[in-house]
């Protein structure tokens, strides 16, 4: 399972890298491998890397290593990414998924700058990477997204 984790999430950070432009940002809680592989400017959602705490707040639902902080909203608003991937899902099209992550007290990210996207990943088998795309932006990417409507 991390193995398939590793290779999906290395294939999705070059995806970025090959078709972002490199003042793009991305927020995700795979702050290793994510902004390693795409050389991105990346927010860390969960604080793993944070140099500056007080821009986290402690989460009272989890006692999970690596995931007892959220990124404060004023933080994640002030400069909002224009790739929002929470934790990374690489499906295929039929099991489309989307991760936002979360901001403080376990409450969704709120989601009305962002439009649910996925876009293929090369190779076999065929897989997409599920992910909110800021839509200021995503008349850049219209030839290579598919734009999915959010099940609620």
């Amino acid at each position: 399972m991390l193995e398939e984790y590793r290779d999906n999430w290395t294939s999705a950070a070059m995806l970025l890298r090959e078709m972002a432009q490199p003042t793009n940002t991305v927020a995700t809680t795979a702050i290793g491998i994510i902004p390693y592989y795409s050389d991105l400017p990346t927010m860390d959602l969960c604080g793993l890397i944070a140099t500056d705490l007080d821009k986290y707040r402690r989460r009272g639902d989890t006692r999970r290593p690596g995931y007892s902080l959220s990124i404060k909203p004023e933080r994640f608003f002030s400069q909002p990414p224009h790739f929002l991937l929470g934790h990374p899902l690489v499906e295929t099209l039929d099991q489309a998924r989307f991760s936002s992550g979360t901001l403080h007290d376990n409450k969704p990210i709120p989601l009305q700058h962002y439009l649910p996207v996925s876009m293929p990943i090369p190779g076999e088998p065929d897989r997409h990477l599920f992910f909110f795309l800021r839509r200021d932006i995503v008349s850049r990417y219209a030839d290579r997204i598919y734009i999915h409507k959010l099940r609620l």
